[in-house]
């Protein structure tokens, strides 16, 4: 499948940030669909400030900052790249059980990067 979304350098290093996660559901793996890139909230946002695998192993330092990760999130989830599940369940390790991972768009997004 053709990415026909325009998506900036920065989305990208988040699409994968989410996507190849040791803290996720594929466990640092290449996801196999959507659903093995769910996390909670808190373990990514950590990550996110980490190296950026991708899916040929390669890493990069990560681009994304404390600064502009609201925006680019922001961003993902207006183009249904991604999906925050907010979680009014408090938890005193975290501040709440809330989720991220990729849509099924953004999942196909990945695949084509």
């Amino acid at each position: 499948m053709e990415n026909t979304i325009n998506i900036t350098k920065l989305e990208s290093a988040m699409i994968h940030a989410i996507a190849i996660n040791e803290m996720n559901s594929a466990n640092g793996s290449v996801p196999q669909d959507a659903e093995d890139t769910l996390c909670d909230m808190f373990t990514i946002y950590k990550s996110f400030f980490d190296q950026i695998e991708f899916k040929d192993g390669t890493t990069i330092s990560n681009p994304i900052t404390k600064r502009n990760v609201a925006g680019i999130a922001s961003s993902l989830t207006q183009k249904g790249l991604i999906k925050i599940n907010q979680s009014q369940v408090w938890n005193p390790n975290f501040g709440n059980n809330s989720t991220i991972e990729l849509s099924e768009e953004g999942f196909a997004v990945f695949q084509s990067l």
